[in-house]
């Protein structure tokens, strides 16, 4: 089951704007829609839901270039980022995050070249400590999405994570180092989260729906005590299984959010955990507008932090500079317009015949700088074009490569040419482990004529290795498994 989305949205930034555009890319498609904001009450309407597959991206492309957008935020689920709570010595949270980041290269699972990551406030541990959030994605993944926009001619304003605004729920009822339990109740669905301080520990979102219910409505036939017996089972079980994955954070508290339902009242308990219900006007959060089967939970500008934004600093600087040459290009083009067009008013209606055919003389060889100025511009967006193409064959063949990988293996090198050659060199334990990773190869459609330069065993630091060069073509747009 696929959970909502709670955004935490600064509202006074973006009251001028009047709407924003997000894409959601879930498990097997996206959902592109729009929030806008009357009276700063959130309104969401969705733009279109479409199938997606990253291997398979032209129909979507066409799809997205229907639509007059130009730019948005991207949002993806929380399982494409790995999180990590940290307390360190520290009298502020400027301080804690300077070291945080400098303890990165141990805490990361992806080299710093190859992440994206942030930190923020994880709330006050024991005396002179303070705890952090790091959130930590691949730069590789990043990048299967940004480029699918990027096709589309889309700029990536901001990269979202869709809980990023969970922390932020108990503000103004903070439990300082206890770990506590929020359940977001919206009809048939609930969204079952462990907090501790500003960190999430799990979450998880359930349908209530029940066997005797109809497919077509289920909210007409889901009486209240099926609805509350279904909602008990489901926080035992997310109860339990956070027990067994958090042995020492168990919840002291639940947190039940609502504006209608009548049950579950203030000092009811769960799995004999106390239960505390709130209205999402209690804290401020404002109501949460359905979209398709999933709600949308907006928390505004005065609970909220700084926002997380995982776009690539590299990314961007690209998009900037392409965006800057369209610019000139258009100025350019007008410029160029009226040119010719003040040289034929101007020879018309002033000049005599031999000073007119001057004057035209002249004109044109203004226009032909402008011109060339022109080819010039567009021999520097092609280059860049070129460059973005580059880099996502590479990426692209990297994503394929990287799953095939064992944990006894090593990779030292990884190359690929103009002509689409593939050069991978590095070590493993076993001489099998090195034809299973040739194995693997060959099923990928996308690689042909995989082949050894060589495999030897050499030591390394004291212990026998295989060290390997394998060599093989890639064909870009083929990413299916041969062996299915």
């Amino acid at each position: 089951m696929e959970r909502a989305i709670t955004l935490s949205i600064d509202f006074k930034r973006q009251l001028d704007l009047r709407s924003m555009t997000f894409a959601y890319f879930r498990k097997t498609h996206i959902q592109v829609f729009r929030a806008s904001f009357d009276k700063d009450m959130p309104r969401v309407a969705e733009v279109f839901s479409y199938p997606f597959d990253s291997s398979k991206t032209e129909a979507f492309v066409k799809k997205l270039k229907t639509y007059e957008i130009h730019s948005l935020d991207l949002i993806l689920p929380r399982e494409f980022f790995v999180s990590k709570r940290i307390t360190l010595p520290a009298s502020d949270f400027r301080e804690a995050r300077k070291m945080a980041v400098m303890k990165l290269p141990k805490l990361s699972p992806f080299p710093l070249e190859e992440s994206v990551s942030e930190v923020t406030y994880a709330g006050k541990a024991e005396k002179n400590y303070i705890a952090v959030s790091l959130w930590i994605i691949n730069k590789k993944l990043l990048y299967r999405y940004l480029y699918v926009l990027g096709q589309s001619g889309i700029l990536v304003s901001s990269v979202r994570m869709d809980i990023d605004g969970l922390p932020f729920l108990l503000e103004k009822r903070r439990m300082t180092g206890r770990p506590c339990m929020v359940i977001l109740f919206d009809k048939t669905y609930a969204h079952l989260s462990v907090l501790k301080d500003n960190f999430i520990l799990n979450s998880r979102m359930v349908s209530l729906s029940s066997s005797k219910s109809s497919a077509d409505s289920p909210e007409e036939n889901l009486s209240l005590d099926s609805v509350k017996e279904s909602l008990a089972q489901e926080a035992a079980k997310f109860i339990s299984y956070n027990r067994e994955e958090f042995p020492d954070e168990q919840p002291e508290k639940i947190f039940f959010f609502d504006e209608q339902a009548p049950f579950w009242e203030t000092g009811e308990s769960v799995e004999g955990i106390p239960l505390e219900k709130l209205r999402y006007r209690d804290i401020g959060l404002l109501p949460s507008p359905q979209m398709g089967n999933f709600p949308i939970h907006v928390i505004p500008s005065s609970l909220g932090r700084r926002n997380m934004n995982f776009l690539p600093d590299d990314y961007q600087e690209i998009l900037i500079k392409i965006s800057r040459l369209k610019k000139t290009i258009k100025i350019l083009s007008l410029i160029l317009i009226f040119a010719i067009s003040f040289s034929v008013v101007f020879a018309v209606r002033f000049g005599k015949k031999n000073h007119q055919v001057s004057l035209l003389k002249t004109r044109l060889r203004d226009i032909e700088k402008e011109t060339a100025s022109i080819k010039v511009l567009h021999r520097r967006i092609r280059a860049a074009e070129n460059v973005l193409q580059n880099q996502t064959a590479t990426l692209e063949s990297l994503a394929n490569i990287v799953p095939l990988i064992k944990r006894s293996m090593r990779l030292s090198s990884f190359s690929l040419d103009r002509d689409n050659t593939v050069e991978i060199s590095g070590h493993a334990d076993t001489f099998k482990d090195v034809l299973e990773f040739m194995r693997s190869l060959q099923q990928i459609s996308a690689f042909e004529n995989v082949r050894s330069e060589y495999i030897s065993q050499k030591k390394l630091l004291g212990k026998d290795v295989f060290t390997f060069k394998i060599v093989l073509n890639y064909i870009p747009g083929k990413a299916e498994d041969k062996s299915e």
